[in-house]
């Protein structure tokens, strides 16, 4: 029974490893095999503190969005892909566009991480929509 718990553990592991309290039993096992375990991440815990979306100030066609985000997990976990999603008026998707970490922080190392608690400014430029946009939809997914 205890192998075939080994080897349940060890085909999932890296759906059992997005589990902390699970963590500490599968690092010493992958050590063992040879194999490494993706980073702890929790998508939900990452917060947008602050946004403000308006027209850049020198192209027309453009428009900057400053933004604040802050992992509030109690660990350290990779930077997300940051979307940004315009509408119109009655709330129909006009654009949608998700930016990788490279392209929203100014000198991004792949393997840094998000760390507890210390806001993060983000800075984009996006091509304005043909129609004005009144909604924007804010959210964060795994970087590829």
């Amino acid at each position: 029974m205890g192998v075939l718990c080994g080897q349940l553990l060890f085909a999932q592991r890296a759906v059992f490893a997005q589990e902390p309290a699970l963590r500490p039993v599968l690092e010493p096992m992958c050590e063992l095999a040879g194999c490494t375990l993706a980073p702890l991440r929790a998508l939900d815990r990452v917060e947008l503190l602050h946004r403000d979306v308006y027209r850049h100030p020198t192209r027309d066609d453009a428009l900057l969005i400053d933004a604040t985000i802050v992992n509030k997990a109690s660990f350290a976990q990779p930077y997300p892909a940051f979307t940004v999603g315009l509408g119109d008026r009655r709330g129909r998707t006009l654009s949608r566009r998700s930016f990788r970490p490279e392209e929203y922080l100014e000198a991004h190392d792949p393997e840094a991480r998000m760390e507890p608690g210390l806001p993060i400014r983000v800075t984009l430029e996006l091509a304005a929509p043909d129609h004005p946009a009144r909604t924007f939809e804010f959210g964060f997914a795994a970087a590829s």
